[in-house]
């Protein structure tokens, strides 16, 4: 298993550390923005996820579908993972539906509960890829 610093999986954790930029910049500048807020939250989690990916040597799909990458990290060292179905379903859902106009976008509660769910995977992939 690669670790955080490998530079195959470095730029994965760059990627998602610009998104958890881009969630602290937007709560500051424009906390009006939920449905931005949770696509970067979401992928911020994807880009993570990836990185795990990358890090137990398979290749990084071309997909939004958290579960998808999840699937690929069954029965590697990334095992745990499975334990963040949960945070993934939620955040599944702005991977694209918040690129689009739907009758009722993510408010408040929806931001928080996706801003949490992605600090949890982001929490659980560093420790991972620390060891």
């Amino acid at each position: 298993m690669k670790r955080l610093d490998d530079p195959q999986v470095h730029p994965w954790i760059d990627k998602m550390n610009e998104d958890l930029e881009a969630i602290s910049a937007l709560q500051a500048k424009a906390p009006h923005l939920h449905a931005v807020i949770c696509f970067h939250a979401q992928q911020a989690a994807e880009k993570a996820l990836k990185a795990c990916v990358v890090s137990v040597g398979k290749k990084v799909l071309t997909t939004h579908n958290l579960f998808e990458i999840l699937d690929l990290l069954v029965g590697s060292e990334m095992s745990q993972v499975d334990s963040m179905a949960s945070d993934c379903a939620l955040l599944s859902r702005y991977a694209v539906l918040t690129r689009y106009p739907m009758r009722r976008g993510p408010g408040p509660e929806d931001e928080v509960a996706a801003v949490e769910a992605c600090a949890r995977i982001v929490a659980v992939v560093r420790k991972l890829l620390a060891r």
